[in-house]
């Protein structure tokens, strides 16, 4: 088909897409090596479509092809073939490509900076450092290479070095590196590191407006889990900034708002596993409350039925369906339930079918938590209150000793009484009573 098209139609092997790939990337993206000679020897070149994609020579680099990368050189400049093999070797150090070979990145790293030495072609450096980069530039000479050799861990971060000036701070594959770092270091115990890398790659989402998979997002609580469930203690600037990303993300992405509700929720219940214990500064939790009272006076709601943060931390079909995360986010959930509560969330709020959270609590829970329900009982929840099918708490609860443990805590007040007399006569009450009243009447 290529051959007739070029040969025959005599189509241009270098008209690109809308974005600017040639296809010669196509054919490397492909793996093919025939393709990609074929368009070689009709006259491709390599070229970089835009910011967002590589040249074909960088792609092929990036997939550690090595015949690709071998035949496309012939036809690029010296410059390009430098960084081609740079980006080789770097590829070399992503466990994201196959098993991490850091011989293979030092021989090509080695084979660029012979190059660039012969040619006096030196590296474009960083205006500044990062931390969790150990604040260094590139190796700019081979001695200074040779220094790094014997530590994987100043080879790794080399690496990351060189795929931020090729790849750009803005490129997926990049962020994808440093994603894959920072669960290495976490998977070798090393999840304060880790949690460093992954801070630092989500401050680039930030500082270059880039769209945030929510599946990132969920992954940070998962990687805070695991602290928990190791007893480290979860630093407070990566939680609030990933607090901050999910309350943006929740402001402007719509469609994905019940994903990230819950993911909000799990960070919560995290939050709330380290409040219950005496591990953390005064100052540190001072600053955790506040942040759930902020969380909480948005009055978040899921799209598809309206539950609140505390319906879901009641409902025991709550789950992540991921092993860190289940692992310590059980539900229902007294901990999170007594900071939500803490924090001022609406014990009485209803879902699209008017349950309060006590509906969802008695209606799934086989277990008679005394010390929920007077938590709920302590910040007013009205145990009357009936849902759409006006049925209340004790009425849906499946369990007899549930049903009777709530029995001993219903005290009806006058108020209570007034609004169910006016229900059970259908007395017309819409413009005769005040907003605050007209919503009391209808929960009875």
């Amino acid at each position: 088909m290529i051959t007739y098209l070029v040969d025959e139609l005599g189509c241009d092997v270098n008209e690109s897409t809308d974005d600017g790939r040639p296809p010669l990337y196509f054919a490397v993206d492909r793996g093919s090596l025939e393709l990609v000679q074929f368009l070689l020897n009709h006259g491709a070149r390599n070229f970089r479509p835009n910011d967002i994609h590589m040249s074909p020579l960088l792609l092929a680099a990036e997939k550690r092809r090595i015949d690709l990368v071998d035949a496309i050189s012939s036809q690029c400049s010296l410059l390009e073939q430098i960084e081609a093999q740079e980006l080789l070797g770097s590829a070399f150090a992503c466990g994201e490509h196959g098993i991490c070979n850091l011989e293979k990145l030092f021989e090509y790293f080695y084979r660029a900076l012979e190059l660039r030495s012969q040619h006096n072609l030196s590296k474009v450096l960083r205006l500044s450092t990062v931390e969790v980069l150990d604040n260094r530039q590139e190796c700019q000479t081979i001695d200074e290479l040779e220094k790094l050799r014997l530590n994987d861990d100043h080879m790794y971060i080399e690496a990351l070095l060189v795929r931020e000036r090729l790849l750009g701070p803005t490129n997926a594959k990049y962020h994808r590196s440093l994603q894959y770092r920072g669960a290495a270091l976490a998977d070798n115990a090393q999840h304060h590191r880790g949690v460093n890398f992954w801070l630092y790659e989500l401050k680039l989402h930030r500082q270059y407006s880039l769209s945030i998979d929510i599946e990132d997002l969920r992954q940070w609580a998962s990687i805070f889990s695991d602290m928990i469930r190791k007893s480290l203690s979860i630093p407070i600037v990566p939680w609030q900034t990933v607090i901050t990303v999910i309350l943006e993300e929740l402001e402007n992405n719509m469609i994905d708002f019940d994903y990230n509700l819950h993911t909000l929720l799990f960070l919560i219940t995290i939050i709330s596993q380290i409040l219950s214990k005496s591990i953390i500064s005064n100052n540190d939790r001072q600053i955790f409350y506040r942040q759930i009272r902020i969380i909480v006076q948005h009055q978040y709601v899921t799209q598809t039925d309206r539950s609140s943060l505390l319906h879901l931390s009641l409902n025991n079909h709550t789950s992540a369906n991921d092993y860190f995360i289940d692992f310590i986010c059980k539900y229902p959930c007294l901990h999170t339930v007594r900071l939500l509560l803490q924090c001022g969330a609406d014990v009485n709020a209803i879902d699209v079918i008017r349950n309060t959270p006590l509906h969802i609590f008695v209606s799934n829970s086989n277990v008679v938590d005394d010390t929920i329900i007077q938590y709920l009982c302590d910040a007013g929840v009205h145990l009357d209150c009936v849902n759409a099918l006006r049925e209340t708490p004790i009425d849906i609860a499946t369990d007899s000793n549930m049903k009777q443990f709530l029995r001993t805590r219903t005290k009806i007040s006058l108020k209570c009484l007034c609004a169910r007399l006016i229900q059970k006569n259908t007395i017309l009450f819409h413009g005769k009573i005040s907003n605050s009243l007209i919503n009391f009447v209808k929960k009875h």
